[in-house]
């Protein structure tokens, strides 16, 4: 009786728990009070598929127009499918890092540096967001990613001053360009009516 009591467990709502006879699946359960044959006939693993979890990374990558980048990306997920996570990948979560490495690694060398430190953040972390569950979807992985978040995005130090070297010298170019266009704009008019 005392053995058989043993097999008694609670599932709570945001769990679901798989339950394995000699390692082998039998069944999925959900919310409530459940029994299985106690140890070492079955064992209950539980995963939470609610629960949002984040894993951080940082990494410095080249951008379509070889510069260095520093890049802070953290990755938000939940356990959406629990028998795919307990049993498809031998590591989900480590699986969920290095593929988040290799897309943001893929949309990143795709972008200019002025893309990725400007307007781009949101397109870069949409593109990435879509590559990661492709791929994850693709291993069976049971992870489903809720977001993707650039959390920095900086050149390094030892880059920073020749960087911004140039970005300077590119609103001197912008500048100056408007300045021929507004110099160019007052004097030929002027010329047009001296000739007329």
């Amino acid at each position: 009786a005392f053995w058989g009591a043993t097999g008694f467990y609670m599932v709570d709502a945001a769990e679901r728990a798989v339950v394995l006879r000699f390692g082998r699946y039998t069944a999925t359960t959900e919310q409530g009070l459940h029994w299985h044959w106690p140890w070492p006939i079955e064992r209950v693993a539980k995963v939470n598929v609610a629960k949002y979890d984040v894993i951080d990374d940082k990494t410095r990558m080249l951008t379509a127009d070889e510069n260095l980048v520093d890049i802070t990306i953290a990755v938000q997920f939940i356990r959406a499918d629990a028998l795919k996570f307990l049993f498809n990948v031998r590591d989900p979560e480590g699986t969920l890092r290095d593929v988040s490495e290799s897309a943001i690694r893929e949309a990143i060398g795709q972008s200019t540096l002025e893309f990725v430190l400007g307007a781009g953040r949101q397109d870069i972390t949409e593109r990435t967001k879509a590559l990661i569950q492709k791929v994850l979807n693709g291993y069976e992985t049971g992870i489903q990613v809720i977001s993707v978040n650039l959390t920095g995005v900086n050149v390094p130090d030892q880059v920073a001053p020749s960087q911004k070297d140039a970005i300077k010298a590119r609103e001197d170019r912008d500048r100056f360009s408007q300045e021929a266009q507004a110099y160019t704009n007052d004097v030929v008019p002027k010329a047009r009516g001296t000739a007329a």
